[in-house]
């Protein structure tokens, strides 16, 4: 797993538990950009016909 790997790395290692890696290492909570598209969608001019 990812997140085993990740725990023997000496810049992890000491920082996170494995619990918080392993909930990092999630896909299920990995919002990605999403953050970012909807503050360009809500930025951009409104061009919906009227």
């Amino acid at each position: 797993m990812l997140s085993e790997v990740m725990l023997r790395l000496p810049e992890i290692a000491g920082v996170l538990t494995a619990a918080e890696l392993t909930g990092l290492c999630d896909p299920a909570r990995y919002t990605g950009a999403a953050g970012a598209l909807v503050e360009q969608a809500l930025s951009a001019p409104d061009d919906a016909p009227e």
